[in-house]
């Protein structure tokens, strides 16, 4: 306790003062308090987190699909290549055929026509169905992280939940522990036989 010094004439100068059984309950209740504060903090932390990892996982899933389409396109591309290819080739052959005086109804012109259009249609083909391949792989990487970002959020809505379950927790375990304590009883019973846990000293 410390005397306030006052100019003659002045008021009296009071200070709340309170005892020590008070301030131990305050203590108690204000560490309650900031461990539910804390759990509360790190589940959201936790969920933000969360939501980060599945925003990154969506960016790959948008980039995989993009790139399937385009080894689509691709294919198609390589597709028509190859078909053009077939022409120019067979277009060649009747060339040379008909230098050399056969005609385009002979057998074995028809022959080699044909080999070189069902050549020219394989390789297209092939181009076509090595793209979609590529794009269907890549299309299922998209899904997985499509799957993989939902759980993402999935878990971290799941620990902003168990957050403030947990902060529920602890208040109620701190609040009982403050009201099974020697010390909450002892300002009961002060309180009760007309004690006081705090008052007025008057200084001066």
């Amino acid at each position: 306790m410390f005397k306030i010094p006052r100019t003659p004439g002045a008021p009296p100068t009071y200070a709340m003062c309170f005892d020590p059984v008070t301030i131990a309950l305050v203590l108690a209740v204000g560490g309650t308090v900031v461990g539910a504060a804390n759990t509360l903090a790190a589940g959201k932390a936790e969920q933000e987190a969360a939501n980060v990892r599945a925003q990154a996982l969506e960016h790959q899933a948008a980039q995989a699909r993009q790139a399937a389409g385009q080894e689509r396109a691709t294919s198609q591309r390589a597709a028509i290549e190859q078909r053009r290819q077939g022409r120019l080739l067979s277009s060649r052959a009747l060339a040379r055929a008909a230098a050399s005086g056969a005609g385009a109804g002979d057998p074995t012109v028809e022959n080699i026509l044909g080999g070189i259009g069902a050549e020219g249609e394989f390789r297209a083909l092939s181009e076509l169905f090595i793209g979609e391949e590529r794009a269907r792989g890549l299309e299922t990487q998209a899904d997985l992280r499509i799957f993989e970002s939902e759980q993402e959020r999935r878990a971290g809505s799941a620990a902003r939940r168990a957050s403030r379950t947990k902060a529920f927790a602890q208040v109620l375990s701190g609040a009982a522990k403050v009201a099974g304590s020697d010390v909450f009883k002892k300002k009961k019973t002060t309180e009760t036989t007309g004690g006081s846990g705090q008052g007025l000293a008057r200084f001066g």
